[in-house]
């Protein structure tokens, strides 16, 4: 009976008119693309009873404001594009068994703060995006296919590489849990599925930064990273992008690059990243 209370208060959530991210009336929430977290609020009002006293009318105002709190979540996953396809709010709509873990991970996330003031309760918490408390991995698994990289056979010079950066600025490229890079020819060069499961879990499959001197660049993809610009293509959906064959060539020729992209040492350098803290 508490799974199907669960699943159906997800449900309900999801296909109700919620909070905007910039209210904050009932809530709100700031979808942090580069740093990979999801800061999420709640409001309620505190309504004096004619019984009990102030701290009384205050914890139930606090529990109202984290029910709020779990109807931002949700509503932020309309703002999460988990791939060209879908977001993470579709993703819900359409899994039940994702709803119900989702529900017990928000509820398990302690609350960063509580505040009070003479008429409003507002609970805060931060969710990570990866990690040991992230939520993202319940919702899309990676490593589908892990390794099974294209195989091109004409020879190139080239060396072991430590990652890979490749800067999509000025194509109109989307934030996204999934994108995809491909060749001229569409060959896929890297995914998601193409990685181990175990990294995406870490830290994802791609760093997104706004900056090509952002010191993170240096965290994720090392010292002797490939460093190369996407080209336009409009046969592409707006969350993946494509990359000369030849740059392909030479991104995949050696085992250990091929390894270092399995870990998912990728950084993509966009125009900018909405929502972000």
């Amino acid at each position: 009976m508490d799974r199907l209370k669960t699943v159906v208060l997800i449900l309900v959530f999801l296909t109700t008119v919620s909070v905007h991210a910039d209210s904050t009336q009932n809530g709100g929430f700031v979808v942090g693309w580069e740093h990979m977290k999801l800061r999420v609020f709640g409001s309620s009002q505190i309504t004096p009873q004619d019984s009990g006293n102030v701290i009384d009318w205050q914890l139930k105002a606090a529990r109202s404001a984290e029910q709020n709190l779990l109807r931002s979540f949700i509503d932020a996953m309309k703002y999460i594009q988990m791939d060209g396809y879908q977001t993470a709010h579709e993703v819900l709509l359409h899994d039940l068994e994702r709803n119900e873990q989702i529900y017990q991970y928000c509820d398990r996330i302690k609350a960063r703060s509580i505040k009070y003031n003479e008429t409003d309760a507002t609970v805060e918490k931060a969710f990570d995006f990866y990690g040991s408390d992230g939520f993202i991995p319940i919702l899309f698994k990676a490593g589908k296919d892990t390794g099974n990289f294209p195989e091109y056979k004409s020879f190139v010079f080239s060396t072991a590489f430590s990652g890979f950066v490749i800067d999509a600025r000025g194509l109109n490229r989307m934030t996204a849990i999934a994108p995809r890079i491909f060749d001229q020819e569409h060959n896929l060069v890297y995914s998601v599925d193409l990685m181990e499961r175990y990294y995406f879990t870490k830290w994802g499959a791609v760093q997104y930064v706004t900056d090509p001197n952002d010191r993170r660049i240096g965290e994720r993809v090392g010292e002797n990273p490939f460093r190369i610009v996407a080209i336009p293509d409009n046969k592409l959906l707006d969350t993946d992008m494509t990359i000369f064959t030849e740059d392909a060539w030479i991104l995949l020729r050696h085992q250990t690059t091929k390894s270092n992209l399995q870990m998912g040492r990728v950084v993509i350098i966009i125009d900018y990243i909405e929502n972000e803290e």
